[in-house]
């Protein structure tokens, strides 16, 4: 496995401990998601592969959504709607967070025109809006004992 790889199969395992983390230790994961969706996009845009904008922030979202879905599914303890509206804005500043990281990987790549670079940012953005559309209320109802 090459060098660049590594830090997106890394960056995998970083969400799959964090979904973990917040099964035994809710709501722990939920306060932490935002650095670790930081985390795992800094890993892939600065240290993973050199694929075209739009795959990179693609993936970032990907792993931003599936983060989400994890902790929404797994989670310890009861799910009811204050909870989803917390999550949701976890997912929102971590997304934020991911936005900026995305922005100064991508201005950094000076081989890239410029509206590609733009339209990167505006396919995470998009990625991330129909992620919280269609999983707004995922998991509501959930009952987990800690």
């Amino acid at each position: 496995m090459t060098s660049s790889k590594f830090w997106v199969v890394f960056s995998c395992l970083i969400l799959v401990a964090n979904v973990l983390f917040n099964h035994y230790q809710a709501p722990m994961g939920m306060v932490l998601s935002p650095l670790v969706a930081a985390l795992m996009t800094r890993l892939v845009m600065f240290y993973g592969p050199v694929w075209p904008p739009y795959l990179q922030t693609g993936l970032c979202a990907v792993l931003l959504a599936l983060q989400d879905i994890g902790i929404k599914l797994t989670g310890g303890g009861s799910h009811d709607a204050e909870g989803q509206g917390f999550m949701n804005s976890m997912v929102l500043l971590g997304a934020l967070l991911s936005l900026g990281f995305i922005a100064k990987a991508l201005w950094g790549q000076k081989l890239v025109v410029w509206w590609l670079r733009l339209a990167a940012l505006v396919v995470f953005t998009l990625l991330i809006w129909l992620h919280l559309e269609l999983f707004n209320d995922l998991g509501e109802g959930l009952k987990f004992e800690l």
